[in-house]
């Protein structure tokens, strides 16, 4: 038996646009002048766009009808008529035989049908933009003025420091999200920590009122249970607070630039400005001058590691066997073997380099460090030449070159919280005209992050700290608080 459907009855439409995929709650439509509003998102499918029947019924002025029992939907109009069948891409219009792109098929409990074929074959142009992920309906004329003011208004918005924010539902999840743009306005970037130290940890609200961001978002995963202490690399204003190896950084270049990458997160140690190891013909012997770190201020848990301690970590450090030398002015000043849980002293205008008692031999230690050459440390993690002036490191890398890269990375992850299991999730994406977008997404596994940040127009992206540290804030504006204390953040800042 026939029914005629009701409003709140079953819809579609269909585009084609090959450069997005499916996502639900992202798609607008625009019908000869106007934006048109549904009781059910469009939505994309295999390149596809579907939109609720009642845009057919109510904004095209189409009688629609439905069979339950054939699972047929029939279109009417000044006396011409398509019937199409649910999960069929065989159609008929005027009773002769149609394929379409793809069959109308019930989504939620609605039926949703090609709008494309169907606005065309009834005398309508149908075209996408990609830009303002839109839908457009009508003829030539109306079309071509709706792309010059979109185009119009998108350069606006494009040139702002803040191009966009937005809570929407894509692929299934709620996704906080605001995209910036660095080269407009004056703004920079900045890692922020609690309290401007390395452990401890800080109220996001605090942090918020403390530097008056445009944006910010949580960084670095911490130990919130004990220690406060960050994992992985974390650069501020130049300055190294933390340095440890990491699946993915952002990093920001002292002119300005800034991109998300897999690094070499090490130092490169010379002594008295020689950059290899020579033989010295007159003495009859090799002359060591070079020596590699990878480690700073971190916990000197790993006996085979080589650290650099700054007072970030405090005034002293306690260390276990091994070698410390002492550099004061780019000096060295002593050499040192550590013996049991021995106090350390880490010179104001200085540091201390330890090596791990596992680390090198000996011999190592006293062919290089003699009391007053002097030592110069340069990062490997610099570009052509750039240094890193800010640096936040997390991961999974997601997103790397458009691609999604997390099924790579995540093996890197041994944590099934941070790998495999649905939860809170941050993360912070570039996209391909160089605007920075920072998301957070309520539970989701990192591929299905991954997903959402190429939705949302990135190329690279990194997942952040997660869960209870998640957050967002957006123009004056928490859009997702942190359950939490923060150990550090990483903000967009308006220059004074």
């Amino acid at each position: 038996m026939k029914n005629k459907i009701k409003i709140l009855g079953l819809a579609g439409i269909l585009l084609f646009s090959p450069a997005i995929v499916s996502a639900k709650g992202n798609v607008r439509i625009w019908l000869d002048g106007k934006y048109l509003e549904s009781d059910v998102a469009p939505y994309i499918k295999e390149d596809r766009t579907l939109v609720p029947v009642r845009v057919v019924s109510e904004n095209l002025g189409y009688d629609v009808k439905w069979d339950s029992y054939e699972r047929k939907v029939t279109c009417s109009s000044n006396g011409k008529e398509m019937v199409m069948y649910v999960d069929n891409k065989n159609a008929k219009v005027d009773n002769a035989e149609k394929v379409l792109n793809m069959a109308p098929e019930i989504t939620d409990d609605r039926v949703f049908i090609p709008l494309r074929d169907v606005s065309e074959i009834f005398g309508k142009e149908v075209e996408w933009d990609n830009d303002s992920r839109t839908v457009l309906i009508g003829d030539s004329e109306t079309i071509k003025t709706f792309k010059k003011e979109i185009n119009k208004e998108a350069v606006e918005k494009s040139n702002s420091p803040l191009v966009e924010k937005k809570t929407q539902n894509i692929n299934g999840k709620r996704v906080n999200w605001a995209k910036f743009n660095l080269s407009s306005g004056d703004l920079k970037c900045e890692v922020v920590t609690a309290n401007n130290g390395l452990n401890g940890d800080e109220a996001f609200s605090s942090m918020i009122a403390r530097k008056k961001p445009l944006g910010a978002i949580n960084g670095n995963f911490f130990d919130a249970y004990s220690t406060k202490e960050p994992y992985g690399p974390l650069i501020s204003n130049g300055e190294v607070i933390q340095l440890s190896d990491s699946p993915s950084v952002f990093s920001v270049y002292e002119d300005g630039t800034f991109d998300i990458s897999k690094k070499e997160l090490k130092f490169d140690g010379f002594l008295d400005g020689k950059t290899k190891n020579e033989w010295n013909n007159d003495k009859g012997v090799m002359e060591f001058n070079t020596f590699t770190l990878w480690y700073v201020n971190t916990k000197p848990t790993d006996i085979a590691g080589i650290y650099k301690f700054t007072n970030k970590r405090g005034n002293s450090i306690n260390l276990t066997g091994g070698s410390v030398v002492t550099i004061v002015n780019d000096k060295v000043t002593k050499v040192s073997d550590a013996l049991k849980n021995q106090k350390f002293d880490i010179p104001k205008n200085g540091y201390l380099i330890y090596f791990g008692k596992d680390s090198v031999k000996k011999d190592y230690i006293t062919e290089r460090f003699a009391v007053g050459r002097s030592v110069e440390l340069k990062a490997k993690f610099d570009k052509d030449g750039k240094k890193v002036v800010q640096m936040i490191g997390a991961g999974p890398l997601l997103l790397q070159d458009g691609n999604i890269t997390s099924a790579e990375t995540l093996k890197e992850v041994k944590e099934a919280k941070i790998s495999s299991n649905r939860g809170g999730r941050s993360a912070i994406g570039i996209t391909k005209d160089g605007r920075i977008v920072m998301a957070t997404v309520s539970s989701a596994t990192v591929k299905e992050l991954a997903s959402v940040m190429k939705e949302l127009g990135c190329v690279s992206a990194m997942n952040v700290d997660g869960n209870a540290s998640s957050a967002l804030y957006v123009d004056g504006n928490i859009m997702q608080n942190a359950g939490r204390k923060l150990n550090n953040t990483f903000m967009i800042i308006k220059n004074n």
